[in-house]
């Protein structure tokens, strides 16, 4: 399942502020591949997600001018499995799997002018994110001459360090 849409809520506090609260996906994409298919040894199973919970306010300057502020704390998923080519014949193939959930945090702001009543201007900025995943690298079916060779090279404890940024945008 990956999140495609939005939802939106906005509560006026006065004539001239306004909060509001948003949850959105951001980005998402999910592979996922049979077994036994040419590519498995780079890719098997792939879950990369970003939703975003965005609480902001909203004030009125004047008659013309409207200025807004958000923070944007995006929640992402990782998912990894990859097969691990045990070399020897008759021997399957043995996985890898990484996963992490982490957050990330960045800033929305907006700036609305309304020149006259049939026209407005929308001006909006969204931080970059970054989203820093770090996960046990987690191994299994290795055969023995592998598994040997992947412990004296410290690789069965190793982490799974990756660094997603989403990036900053700015709309008009």
């Amino acid at each position: 399942f990956v999140p495609g849409g939005g939802a939106f809520v906005t509560h006026s506090v006065s004539r001239d502020i306004k909060l509001g609260f948003a949850i959105a996906g951001n980005f998402g994409s999910v592979l996922d591949y049979d077994d036994n298919w040419v590519g498995r040894y780079r890719v098997q199973e792939a879950t990369v997600l970003g939703v975003s919970f965005v609480p902001s306010i909203a004030y009125r300057v004047n008659d013309k001018l409207s200025l807004g502020a958000g923070v944007n704390a995006m929640y992402g998923v990782l998912k990894q499995q990859v097969a691990v080519n045990n070399v020897l014949p008759g021997v399957p193939d043995g996985q890898l799997k990484a996963e992490d959930k982490t957050w990330g945090w960045g800033v929305n702001l907006g700036i609305l002018y309304e020149p006259t009543p049939a026209t407005r201007v929308g001006l909006t900025w969204n931080s970059r994110v970054k989203l820093d995943f770090d996960a046990p690298a987690e191994f299994s079916g290795l055969g023995p001459g592998l598994s040997a060779l992947f412990a004296a090279r410290g690789l069965l404890d190793a982490r799974v360090n990756l660094g997603v940024r989403v990036p900053q945008q700015a709309m008009v």
